[in-house]
C-alpha cells in the first residue's frame, strides 16, 4: 500500500491521524526515512518508518461514505457478550486491537448495552472508553468535522438503537 503526505490514516496504537510529511533520521551513513504522522486527539507525533507501516498495522482511515455503516453497527442489537470476565476482555480487546472502525464499533455498542443492563468492570468500562475516543477520532477524521460531532452522532445511533429495542422487547 502506498502512502503519501496529507493520507488520512490510522495508527494501531494510537489511532487516527494524518500524514504530515517525511522526516530523514539516522546516521549520515544509514538515514531512514519516516512518516511523521500527528495525531490530534491525543496531540502526538508519530513516526513510522516509510518501509514499515503495513508491518506497524498504519492502514487508510475510513472514507466518508463508510461512516453511515459504523452508525448503523451502534444502532443494531448487540452480541451477547460473555459472562466471564477474562474472557470477555480479551474478546474485546482482541476487536479493539484490529484498529478497524466496525469492530471498535461492536465494542462501543455491546459494552453499551451491557452497561445498560447491568453494571461494567474497570476494565470494560476502559475499554468503552478506548473504543469510543477512537471511534469517533476515525468518524471526525473522515468527515473533516469535530470529534464533539463524531461523539453526538454516536450518542445519537446508540440512543436509537435502545429506543428501537424497546420497541421490540
Amino acid at each position: 500500500m502506498q502512502f503519501a503526505i496529507n493520507d488520512k490514516v490510522i495508527h494501531p496504537r494510537h489511532g487516527a491521524g494524518r500524514i504530515t510529511g517525511i522526516q530523514q533520521k539516522g546516521s549520515a551513513g544509514e538515514a531512514n526515512s519516516y512518516f511523521v504522522i500527528y495525531i490530534p486527539a491525543q496531540r502526538l507525533t508519530v513516526y513510522v518508518p516509510t518501509q514499515q507501516m503495513e508491518q506497524v498495522g498504519v492502514r487508510p482511515a475510513i472514507s466518508l461514505a463508510k461512516v453511515p455503516r459504523v452508525l448503523d453497527t451502534l444502532k443494531s442489537a448487540p452480541d451477547s457478550l460473555q459472562d466471564d470476565i477474562d474472557e470477555r476482555q480479551k474478546g474485546l480487546w482482541a476487536k479493539l486491537g484490529t484498529g478497524y472502525v466496525v469492530q471498535a464499533a461492536e465494542v462501543v455498542r455491546d459494552l453499551t448495552w451491557r452497561r445498560y443492563q447491568s453494571h461494567l468492570t474497570r476494565k470494560d468500562t476502559e475499554y468503552l472508553t478506548r473504543g469510543r475516543e477512537w471511534l469517533a477520532a476515525e468518524m471526525a477524521l473522515a468527515s473533516d468535522g469535530e470529534i464533539s460531532e463524531a461523539n453526538k452522532a454516536i450518542d445519537a445511533a446508540l440512543a436509537a438503537g435502545m429506543e428501537s429495542a424497546a420497541k421490540r422487547g
